[in-house]
């Protein structure tokens, strides 16, 4: 997903370069590969009883659920900065919404129809009750309680693109100066809004799907987005950078030990999401304004990489993971050890990923230079 970036001004003192920052329409390096550390954690998490790892091992893969909060983050930030920087365009809405299709309906239709048709031939394993196709067509399947088989993840594409429904609009609407005050509100708001879902006897999974309950996390992106763009905003944080990026460090181990079911543990509900989003946002800060030790390594070609084959790696790694557990038992009657497993079920992936995004992705992502901003 392309991303508006920040660079040191030009001609700045060498005093203020660190913290005086453009809006450029390049991306930042990092933040690719810190969307490639989104996927990996989340491929992970799907991955903690694979092979049968270690308890140690399983417990630390545990916390991979919360890359999909990262990606709302990055998500807001990145959608946020594309908005404030188009809204003078007189295309302002047909560029962006055409972009979005873009980058996200091949590819995501592409799977849901393989699915669909692997299903109705039966080659596909039956996962109980499914629910209507007709709730993945139109991005809507995180509104029922039914999942469906092999296309339950795409939750969390249906809740990113009800957000892009409605942000352009609230961007387009209201002066810049508001902007940030509306995403510090709408994401406070989730919190109460969970809290009332859950004294209604709500299924934790419905809450965890739930757009308007899951809104924080993109709103926090969208806030971060609007800081950097205030003088005043992003020099206090250049202050704070240095150690902005380990937050997560403490608070996500923090989070793991004390809550039991992490995921969907009642405190976490509460507030647990909203404490995620906020540390992500505090390494993404870290990262936009340059200022992390970790630069290298988020800036680097693997991390980038991944982060380029991420979308499609999201899209097929449960379907793969299915397969090859299915293999192994044809084939050995058993599964492989994590040791093995893992390196194995992780080649396919970025294999699968890598061969849709260049068959798929990037003939449709070569056609957005059509509808640029004006």
């Amino acid at each position: 997903m392309a991303g508006t970036g920040w660079i040191a001004e030009p001609g700045a003192s060498p005093a203020r370069t660190a913290t005086r920052y453009v809006p450029t329409g390049h991306r930042i390096p990092a933040l690719d590969g810190l969307r490639g550390f989104a996927i990996l954690i989340v491929v992970l998490y799907h991955c903690r009883t694979l092979g049968h790892p270690p308890r140690a091992i399983a417990s630390l893969f545990e916390i991979g659920w919360t890359g999909v909060d990262l990606f709302f983050v990055l998500s807001g930030f990145l959608i946020t900065g594309i908005l404030l920087d188009s809204r003078s365009a007189p295309n302002y809405f047909s560029s962006f919404y055409a972009r979005r299709v873009l980058r996200i309906f091949p590819l995501y239709y592409f799977a849901v129809s393989l699915v669909l048709i692997a299903g109705s031939l039966r080659l596909l394993p039956s996962r109980g009750r499914a629910a209507s196709p007709a709730w993945c067509f139109l991005f809507a399947q995180n509104w029922i309680f039914v999942d469906v088989p092999f296309l339950g993840h795409f939750w969390s594409l249906a809740v990113e693109e009800q957000f892009y429904l409605l942000w352009p609009l609230v961007v387009y609407l209201f002066p810049k100066r508001r902007i940030l005050p509306i995403a510090v509100a709408g994401s406070a708001a989730a919190v109460p809004l969970r809290l009332a879902l859950m004294l209604a006897g709500v299924n934790p999974n419905y809450i965890y799907w739930n757009t308007f309950a899951r809104m924080d996390a993109l709103l926090i992106g969208a806030a971060c987005a609007c800081l950097l763009k205030e003088g005043r905003w992003r020099e206090q944080l250049a202050r704070h950078a240095k150690w902005l990026w380990c937050i997560p460090l403490f608070t996500l181990p923090g989070l793991k030990f004390l809550l039991k079911g992490f995921r969907i543990a009642p405190a976490t509900q509460r507030f647990g999401y909203t404490i995620v989003a906020l540390s992500y946002a505090c390494l993404l800060l870290a990262l936009a304004l340059g200022r992390s030790p970790l630069q290298s390594f988020f800036g680097s070609g693997p991390m980038r990489a991944l982060g380029r084959y991420s979308y499609a790696a999201y899209v097929w790694h449960p379907l793969i993971l299915a397969a090859v557990l299915t293999l192994e038992r044809y084939l050995w009657g058993s599964q492989l050890p994590w040791f093995l497993n893992l390196p194995f079920v992780w080649s396919v992936v970025l294999a699968a990923s890598a061969a849709t995004y260049f068959v798929i992705e990037r003939p449709f992502l070569s056609l957005k230079r059509h509808f640029q901003p004006r």
